[in-house]
């Protein structure tokens, strides 16, 4: 993605997925616009419908709204196949980890008479074993490599007579905290 806008194939496809994907939402928009079909519980379409507002009061356009449910699908998409792949090479290494874990899933739903489509986010919880593994997965291969944010308030850098002035951006990168030694 160095130079996106170079005519190659591989970024007429990409271009023309995008147009797809939003043309299929903005329809869908406009469909429960049009019927009045919407509720802000029901899915995340209605939730941005309804509560998709900017913070100096703004309204998301359709567009907008249409743009971020793609960023959601495909971000979603990339950092979870990701994670799970991570997760699973870690586990084939760990016979002895799958153990415990299959023992742990099998305990939580033992009362549910061992239906995994039953399993809720409160019995996920209960699983402390499931949910460290996915967190050190996590640390040591978190699926995004920086993270960057515009400095909203002079910002003092601890332990330096450095200050990030407001109105610039900082760019972070949690791979590097999470493996570092002095932390972890």
């Amino acid at each position: 993605f160095v130079f996106p806008h170079l005519p190659l194939p591989h970024y007429w496809k990409r271009d023309a997925a995008q147009q797809k994907i939003s043309e299929t939402y903005m329809k869908e928009i406009a469909r429960r616009r049009e019927s009045g079909d919407i509720d802000e519980n029901r899915d995340l379409i209605d939730s941005l419908l309804v509560n998709s507002t900017y913070k100096d009061g703004v309204k998301m356009t359709d567009q907008e709204i249409a743009n971020l449910l793609i960023g959601v699908l495909m971000g979603g998409q990339h950092t979870s196949a990701t994670t799970s792949a991570w997760f699973l090479l870690h586990l084939a290494e760990k016979p002895q980890l799958q153990d415990e874990l299959y023992q742990e899933v099998l305990n939580a739903l033992s009362g549910k008479g061992g239906n995994l489509d039953d399993l809720s986010y409160e019995d996920l919880q209960q699983m402390p074993l499931v949910n460290n593994t996915i967190k050190e997965t996590l640390r040591l291969h978190m699926p995004l490599h920086s993270i960057f944010r515009k400095v909203v308030s002079p910002l003092v850098v601890p332990n330096t007579k450095y200050i990030v002035p407001k109105g610039h951006h900082v760019l972070v990168s949690p791979g590097y905290a999470h493996t570092n030694e002095r932390f972890y």
